[in-house]
């Protein structure tokens, strides 16, 4: 009688567009993969074939969270990997991820060192954990050496070292000979915008006069543009106002990256005392550019309230559900009987061409306002008036929460379980400390140094696990949540019956509510969203 073959999940990963052409890239990886594993008699089923673009510092990744899925609910009972380095390159993260596969009773096989890894034994561990230091080493390295050649060549005044040359430049020479140098084509553009707003016009009317000027994007001709060529959008027009470098100063060092709470990586802006000025040649007058800079200001302070001159109950807080970007107002002129009228929607901003989606149109149908606010309002008023329904439903989504979050927590547990053996094991070290003769020995500092590295993987390991923990008690709905629906309903039933629309407003704000707007087969839906419920309400046509 025949075994059952083991059933496998794939994963190959690529973190830049240099290992997408090289021969480290997806399709690459996943043939070689494939390879083995039909080598091995290993099934690996389509659905388990996964390939994602993005960082192996991280701990959180869309499509290896897949997989730790797969592996909690015992469904797979191999993970199979290119190479060491392609599962993950920080040593902390690595133990909670191989902890996962133990706790399951799942393999990990890597094909690159010729098969099943040893995840089991101790001795395994810390082989595995070296491979996953070195690979950490060995981008921290990489990307140190590339930041510290760029940060040279910036402090010898080399503009433009890091990002784009800004549009009116461009960088001639390498290395300690490269210099900026201006783009007199580019140039011109550029001095006619500022002259125009320093005449007192704005950002709108400015790209309307550029219309079949190059743009930007059609100088570099960007790949990922989505508007037609000379049609400038109001945000590069903003932008190249703002810029201060056309005075003939170019800032680097504006930021860090600092450890945040949370235990991730975030960038703050310096105060600009701190940042360090590059001279390059000037396009415009430093007065002319100040000058334009007091208007902008005014212009922005002067500018009225978002959708203050139209009544949008979901403005703000709409999504299109076919692409993900966000939904916005749209007022179009309509005529009734030879009488124009306003007619309100709500539109993908991947339908404004001179918006700042990167995304090309989705081709999403608009939504009309009034039939879409009509419904969620009778759906938040039924909420309100008689709520026990409401909170019934509230009841049931927070026991699907609890058996969803239930991973979430079994993922902390594993966490908290290394963290156990961290703690016996530095136990362990201090007692062995203790009765080391001499403190100042080779043996001593040994064990000082292996109590140091512990207590680092303490300290990383409560803080993956925190986040965890928080993700379950930052979403899920609690019985104070539900409780908090009652006493609102209480507090406003009286508002309900002939509520206005700044009413409405501040009740969709005090709930929380999110939405998310789709038309799918002719239907037009409404998903409300609170914490991780949905509701989904028909918008009748």
């Amino acid at each position: 009688m025949t075994s059952k073959p083991q059933v496998a999940a794939s994963y190959a990963r690529v973190s830049t567009d240099k290992q997408r052409r090289d021969s480290i890239s997806l399709d690459e990886q996943e043939s070689r993969m494939l390879q083995y594993a039909q080598q091995q008699d290993i099934l690996v089923p389509e659905e388990y074939r996964f390939r994602e673009a993005a960082s192996g510092l991280k701990s959180e990744r869309i499509e290896y969270d897949k997989i730790r899925r797969l592996i909690q609910e015992q469904r797979i009972d191999v993970l199979i990997i290119y190479s060491s380095d392609r599962h993950t390159r920080d040593a902390v993260h690595g133990k909670i991820f191989r902890a996962e596969l133990r706790r399951s009773k799942a393999q990990l096989h890597i094909v690159t060192e010729g098969g099943q890894a040893d995840i089991m034994s101790a001795q395994g561990e810390f082989m595995n954990t070296l491979k996953d230091a070195f690979n950490q080493y060995w981008l921290n390295k990489i990307l140190e050496t590339t930041q510290e050649k760029k940060k040279f060549y910036s402090e010898q005044g080399i503009p433009f070292v890091q990002g784009h040359t800004p549009f009116g430049y461009r960088r001639i020479g390498k290395q300690m000979t490269a210099q900026a140098e201006v783009v007199e084509e580019q140039a011109a553009i550029v001095r006619r915008m500022f002259q125009w707003a320093d005449e007192g016009l704005g950002i709108y009317a400015i790209s309307r006069l550029l219309e079949g000027t190059p743009t930007p994007g059609d100088i570099k001709h960007n790949t990922r543009q989505i508007r037609a060529a000379g049609n400038w959008s109001l945000q590069t027009v903003y932008r190249i106002l703002r810029n201060e470098v056309y005075t003939g100063t170019h800032y680097i060092h504006r930021d860090e990256t600092r450890d945040a709470d949370s235990g991730s990586r975030e960038r703050v802006l310096l105060p600009k005392e701190q940042w360090k000025a590059i001279h390059v040649p000037a396009i415009i007058e430093r007065a002319q550019w100040e000058r334009v800079q007091v208007r902008l200001e005014e212009g922005r302070q002067a500018r009225p309230r978002y959708h203050a001159k139209y009544e949008y109950l979901l403005a703000r807080r709409i999504r299109c559900g076919k692409c993900g970007y966000v939904m916005a107002g749209l007022p179009q002129k309509s005529f009734r009987q030879g009488v124009a009228y306003k007619r309100l929607y709500y539109r993908c901003s991947t339908h404004n061409t001179r918006g700042a989606s990167a995304a090309p149109p989705c081709g999403s149908r608009m939504f009309l306002v009034l039939e879409t606010d009509s419904i969620v309002w009778e759906t938040l008023k039924q909420v309100l008036l008689d709520p026990r329904s409401f909170i019934s439903y509230m009841q049931s989504v927070q026991e699907q929460q609890h058996t969803e979050y239930a991973k979430l927590e079994q993922q902390a547990e594993v966490i908290s379980e290394l963290i156990d053996q961290h703690y016996t094991e530095l136990e362990t070290l201090t007692e062995e400390l203790g009765s080391v003769t001499n403190r100042q020995g080779p043996v001593a500092t040994t064990i000082r140094k292996r109590m140091e590295t512990i207590e680092e993987a303490i300290e990383r390991l409560t803080i993956e696990r925190n986040r965890y923990l928080q993700r379950v008690s930052h979403r899920i709905v609690t019985d104070s949540d539900i409780r908090s629906i009652e006493e609102l309903s209480k507090q406003v039933h009286h508002l309900l019956i002939d509520a206005n629309f700044e009413t409405k407003r501040r009740l969709i704000e005090a709930l929380d509510w999110r939405f998310t707007l789709l038309e799918q087969n002719g239907e037009y839906r409404v998903t409300i969203h609170w914490y991780d419920w949905e509701m989904n309400i028909k918008v009748p046509r």
